[in-house]
This record gives C-alpha cells, sequence and structure tokens, in this order.
C-alpha cells in the first residue's frame, strides 16, 4: 500500500504568506530611489519549498524608457526627459537605442513587432526590461527572430509578454543567441 502525502494550508496561513509577499515588496519600493522602475514577480512553490518568493528587481536609472502613444513609438532619455527618437515602426525605434545605451526600460502597451531587435551593447552587457503589461506582439505568419543576442555579455531581457497576432502559426524564434 503506498501512503500518499499532501499539505493543505489553512486560509489563514495563505493570507499570511500573501500579507508577508506584499509587506515585502512595499519595503523594496520604499528603498529605492525615485528614479527605479519597478518590474515585480512573485514565483509560487511546491515539494516543501517556499510557497512564496519575490524577485524583485529594479532598473535603477534607465537610460531610456521607450513607450507607445497612438501609432507611434517613443525613446525617451529617463534623466532628461527629452525625446532623443520616435517612429511608427517599434522595431526600428527600439533598435536605435539598444546599440548606445546600457539600461532600456519598456512602458506597458503593446509593440509591433515587424523585424528582429538586436541587443549588441558591446561594453557592459545590456538590461532590457519590460513593464508587466509590455507586449512585443509580431504580425501573423511572421517567420523570423524577434530578440537577438549578438556580440555582447552580461545581457539580462526581463518581464512582458511575447505573442502572435490573429492564429498563431508560430513560425517565429524568440531568442536568438550569436557570438
Amino acid at each position: 500500500m503506498v501512503k500518499r502525502r499532501s499539505v493543505c494550508l489553512s486560509e489563514s496561513h495563505s493570507r499570511l504568506e500573501i500579507f508577508l509577499a506584499i509587506a515585502g515588496i512595499s519595503l523594496i519600493m520604499v528603498m529605492i530611489s525615485e528614479q527605479a522602475v519597478p518590474s515585480n514577480a512573485l514565483t509560487l512553490g511546491n515539494g516543501g519549498n517556499s510557497l512564496i518568493s519575490i524577485n524583485a528587481s529594479m532598473i535603477q536609472s534607465p537610460d531610456i524608457i521607450v513607450y507607445r502613444s497612438g501609432s507611434t513609438y517613443y525613446a525617451e532619455n529617463a534623466t532628461t526627459g527629452q525625446t532623443i527618437n520616435s517612429n511608427s515602426d517599434a522595431s526600428t525605434l527600439i533598435n536605435s537605442v539598444t546599440g548606445p545605451f546600457r539600461n532600456i526600460f519598456v512602458k506597458s502597451g503593446i509593440y509591433v513587432i515587424n523585424s528582429p531587435i538586436t541587443l549588441t551593447y558591446q561594453q557592459r552587457g545590456i538590461f532590457f526590461e519590460l513593464d508587466k503589461g509590455a507586449l512585443f506582439q509580431v504580425p501573423q505568419g511572421y517567420s523570423s527572430q524577434i530578440l537577438v543576442v549578438k556580440d555582447t555579455y552580461l545581457t539580462r531581457f526581463e518581464g512582458g509578454q511575447i505573442d502572435e497576432a490573429g492564429t498563431p502559426q508560430r513560425l517565429w524564434t524568440g531568442f536568438c543567441f550569436m557570438a
């Protein structure tokens, strides 16, 4: 006879775990500078591991903030607020800032990706973060790469989503790493 073990958590235990997670996020938010851009992930565990762990990552003072307004995409200097570039094509705009800048933050919104985005910051690597509601969307039938990591090191890509418009054909590659 095989005995099965199950773990039952009371409702109050779950509430305590959620409260501690929220308290941790709040503490992190208080500790960061005004220029930080938050992105928090919450992971539930099993098999004796912690029930909730928080991965709170921040870009401390991003170099560039990318956002969409209407049908135009903008790259803004995060320190001065000055618009560095704008374009009706998200891929073209993002590629214009991935070479010269290290820390790039992409705000919530839908970014239509028509050609690969290449991450190439050669001196120190690159930190590319998408806000929780940021979506890189390729057209239906897209058949190329979305993100190409090339000639760089210490590359970190975090957050957001990648999706295909219409009925997905899944002919695309999300990440491509090249030397």
